[in-house]
């Protein structure tokens, strides 16, 4: 069973090793190496920041990687979202998935937004495909836009608006509301 908690402080800890490791670098538009000071002075800042909100997936009663809305805009009723699963033993369990599709309800019906996007890099197709499963769209390709160890990337563009989530979410629900 998977579900979503608020994050808070007891989850930092591991947010700093995930971030920091090379598997999760690999995929992010920053590569940082973190430490404990410095992500609860961040943690403090976004609580009160009511254009992010962060959560903490947990599978069963185990902590396993963190999922968020960010650039939430109550005027264009948009937001963006990203999410990683930081324990290796659940990259295939099927948490990304579900995680995924929660957050995307949440984003829906909760925050009410009309659209919802992400930036992927073109590198990470598996999360692409992942994204397109869901029905987002992809909009563009940012051609060489992040640089990571001298290498220039490329970086994917996809949506998902609200009335086109509803036309396949029924499919989902069983994931969603289990």
């Amino acid at each position: 069973m998977i579900s979503l908690k608020d994050l808070n402080e007891i989850h930092l800890e591991k947010m700093v090793e995930w971030r920091s490791s090379e598997r999760i670098n690999k995929v992010s538009y920053t590569d940082v190496i973190l430490n404990i000071e410095d992500q609860k002075k961040w943690f403090k800042s976004i609580q009160k920041d009511e254009t992010k909100k962060y959560y903490a997936i947990y599978y069963k009663n185990k902590h396993i990687g963190i999922c968020y809305l960010t650039d939430i805009s109550f005027k264009n009723s948009s937001c963006s979202f990203g999410i990683y699963i930081g324990e290796e033993n659940y990259l295939i369990s099927g948490a990304g998935f579900i995680s995924e599709l929660k957050l995307i309800h949440i984003a829906f019906t909760e925050f009410k937004v009309n659209r919802l996007h992400c930036e992927v890099l073109d590198s990470n197709k598996n999360v692409v495909h992942l994204h397109k499963k869901f029905g987002f769209v992809q909009e563009g390709v940012l051609r060489d836009c992040i640089q990571k160890n001298n290498q220039f990337h490329n970086v994917v563009i996809l949506s998902l608006l609200k009335k086109d989530w509803e036309l396949i979410s029924p499919r989902f629900d069983k994931y969603i509301f289990k």
